[in-house]
């Protein structure tokens, strides 16, 4: 997998970054349809901390979008002492150009296809976890200092095609849209925010799967 640029998304933008990952088609439906049954870009709960929390399967965007403005999806509680600049860090993990075509022109090996750049954005985010992006942030008497952490929550998307340009076609660009939240739940019992330079060193570092 070829990694790709890091976006920093406010607390205030989450919802429509959210509904976008969610949404975006991977262009004309009658060459490359490519949304699930829900009409809705395939997902998945990624991240060690996703799991301790019992999210799994197909992303629920409601719980994502709880978690990246840092509130408890159960109850709005927020989570922490102080909000974050940042909900949420975005990193897309891309298959190489010849991958995409070959997906898009072989029906019949497009979901094994699928599933190697699902493996590699999640072999992405287990590196990153491992550089210590799992680690919460704060500070003791003005010293920063990290906490060990559940793990990050991470909504991954799959996305087929690049953004159109004009009237053309988009071409085929199949990757994974990691949107990892800015909140961990720290092993001393409190939410704090992510340690997102490891997340930025190791999203940035080719994966291959």
């Amino acid at each position: 997998m070829l990694p790709g640029r890091i976006t920093k998304v406010p607390i205030s933008d989450e919802g429509a970054y959210i509904e976008y990952l969610a949404n975006r088609a991977s262009g004309r439906e009658d060459q490359v349809a490519y949304l699930s049954e829900a009409g809705r870009a395939p997902s998945r709960w990624m991240g060690s901390g996703a799991a301790v929390l019992g999210l799994a399967g197909a992303v629920d965007l409601g719980v994502l979008r709880a978690y990246a403005e840092c509130r408890d999806p159960a109850t709005g509680e927020q989570l922490g002492l102080r909000l974050p600049k940042w909900g949420a860090f975005e990193s897309p993990f891309t298959a190489p150009k010849d991958t995409s075509t070959l997906w898009a022109l072989w029906v019949a090996m497009r979901g094994e296809i699928e599933e190697s750049v699902w493996y590699g954005a999640t072999a992405g985010i287990g590196r990153a976890e491992a550089e210590g992006a799992k680690y919460g942030r704060g500070s003791i008497r003005g010293e920063d200092v990290v906490y060990d952490s559940k793990g990050l929550i991470v909504g991954g998307f799959l996305h087929g095609s690049a953004r159109a340009a004009g009237d053309y076609l988009p071409d085929p660009h199949l990757h994974c849209h990691a949107y990892a939240v800015n909140r961990v739940f720290c092993l001393d019992g409190k939410w704090r925010s992510m340690h997102s330079d490891p997340f930025v060193r190791a999203s940035r570092t080719a994966v291959r799967g």
